[in-house]
């Protein structure tokens, strides 16, 4: 009949029944500072992708709640990040100095 479905996994065996994101978006703006901020505070729920645009002038780090300017992933002045980052993962980023403006995409 010529009906189809698409069944991915992941390397947890975790399924997932459409590979693509298209439910909804949620866009934040925040305002990252030197202390581990959470992009964003509250997460769009069954969210499959995150971009995370740094347009500061200065570069950014992001990583986990402990995340510092020596250890975290360096995002350049007008750099852009995008993964696929579930809902349940918290991302954390710092400035190095002030406060920077960040703008995060989710989709779900």
């Amino acid at each position: 009949d010529g009906y189809r479905e698409d069944l991915l996994s992941d390397d947890f065996r975790r399924i997932y029944v459409n590979s693509g994101a298209n439910v909804s978006v949620e866009e934040t703006a925040v305002s990252v500072t030197t202390t581990a901020t959470l992009l964003p505070a509250t997460s769009l729920t069954g969210r499959r992708k995150i971009y995370v645009q740094n347009l500061d002038n200065a570069p950014i780090f992001l990583g986990g709640s402990a995340v510092t300017t020596a250890n975290g992933l360096r995002i350049a002045a007008g750099g852009v990040f995008e993964d696929e980052v579930g809902d349940d993962v918290a991302l954390y980023a710092i400035a190095a100095t002030g406060t920077a403006d960040v703008r995060v995409l989710e989709l779900a």
